[in-house]
């Protein structure tokens, strides 16, 4: 096959299957001003990070239409074959966003830029392109030109692309953005489910989203300290608004300490509020919350002021949200087996609630060994029932994209751990 015609179809598939797109953020709520934001891809799973007033380009490959003009007056390219560099001449038909991009002939994109390009003349100077044949193409939403590159270059040095009097592309006032904000770049496909979570001095708030167009994303900032002082992620998910995190608190939200309960013995006995940390080790603090048996579950000063223990009818709530018990679980699961027991079945996170596995402490006091690790998730729900012994809990499984979300009874004297909801 011509190499040329090779690279236009690895183009024109592109087209059918990816877009590009730019993202940007605005902050409301309890800040109005975003410091910093990491973004997830869950599909692929990659992730950057970006200020807050940063554009996020999502880039599939260019926006190129069905058919190709490669033999044009518009496009002049000397000398071609080209050394460690050559002179290109573009001539735009109007004003308007445009993108230069440079491919070699498996398609691989070498050079790719976003300008905005006035009607006329530009001229541009390319740099150090790898030896062989490529693909110069000039595109737009309107137009696109391009044509075969020839590089007998052989150095180390990295390719680059400027204007003629070696200013880069992005002065000039060339950039698509008017303010003064960066544009990152993230490889994305029409679909993608994206975790993005933003953070503003004390507040981070998560937002899940599948782009299919260029959007101004808002983030809403929710205050949520505990009474330790320890500041919660969150992330609306419906019309309910949750922690993205569980509860690790070691004081009720009035300052008071809660009791802690580290002997077996005196765990076995509780008929009053008690907490502890995994196996006694407060290094779990941070990965998986506090351990709290329901008497202090049940404490209305448990979670932060203006937040609560959700009720069973609150769980259930956002079960059906996503879908309902069969497959709410999977989209409430972190993806991956990095800490989830394989298979981790029908984890996307979709939903931002970033769910992960942690052992519980048993009724007698002891702990599960190492093996139940990262088979499951539980916590409590507000409500007993009516028994004096037993209370309603909520789990995710490793082996399963379900929730059990108003089914299982549980000892009161079970240790399991706690997401609030708001008020």
């Amino acid at each position: 096959m011509n190499k040329l015609v090779a690279i236009l179809m690895v183009l024109a598939f592109y087209k059918a299957n990816a877009q590009n797109y730019r993202l940007t953020f605005a902050a409301t709520g309890a800040s109005n001003s975003i410091d910093s934001i990491q973004v997830r891809n869950l599909t692929q799973g990659t992730a950057l990070t970006l200020a807050g007033t940063d554009t996020l380009n999502l880039q599939g490959v260019l926006d190129v239409p069905n058919t190709f003009n490669s033999t044009n007056k518009s496009l002049r390219i000397y000398p071609n074959p080209m050394g460690q560099k050559c002179t290109i001449e573009f001539e735009a038909p109007e004003t308007c966003p445009a993108n230069i991009a440079i491919f070699n002939t498996s398609g691989k994109r070498w050079i790719h830029s976003d300008l905005f390009l006035e009607k006329g003349q530009h001229t541009f100077q390319l740099n150090n392109l790898n030896e062989g044949l490529n693909l110069l193409a000039i595109s737009s939403p309107t137009y696109f030109f391009s044509e075969k590159l020839m590089s007998q270059y052989s150095g180390n040095e990295i390719a680059d692309i400027c204007f003629s009097d070696g200013k880069s592309l992005t002065d000039k006032g060339s950039r698509i953005s008017t303010t003064t904000a960066n544009s990152t770049g993230m490889q994305y496909n029409d679909g993608e489910w994206l975790l993005v979570e933003a953070f503003s001095e004390t507040y981070s708030s998560v937002t899940t989203i599948v782009p299919s167009a260029s959007i101004l994303i808002p983030i809403t900032f929710f205050e949520c300290t505990d009474g330790e002082g320890n500041d919660y992620p969150t992330v609306q998910i419906g019309s309910q608004v949750w922690m993205a995190e569980n509860l690790k608190t070691t004081k009720f939200s009035n300052g008071s300490d809660l009791p802690f309960v580290p002997a077996w013995t005196d765990w076995t006995n509780l008929t009053s509020p008690g907490y502890c940390w995994y196996n006694n080790d407060v290094h779990y603090k941070d990965s998986i919350g506090g351990i709290y048996n329901w008497y202090i579950a049940a404490n209305a000063n448990l979670c932060p002021a203006g937040w609560h223990v959700p009720s069973i009818t609150e769980w259930g709530t956002l079960s059906t949200h996503l879908g309902g018990s069969e497959v709410a679980g999977g989209k409430m699961k972190e993806v991956g087996t990095s800490r989830w027991k394989f298979p981790n079945l029908g984890a996307t996170n979709e939903s931002g609630f970033t769910a992960n596995p942690g052992n519980y402490r048993h009724w007698d006091g002891n702990f599960p060994g190492i093996t139940n690790a990262g088979n499951q998730m539980i916590w409590w729900a507000a409500e007993d029932g009516g028994s004096a012994e037993w209370a309603f809990s909520v789990n995710l499984s490793n082996g399963s994209a379900s929730f059990d979300n108003g089914t299982s009874f549980s000892k009161k004297t079970m240790g399991y751990f706690v997401r609030c909801v708001r008020n």
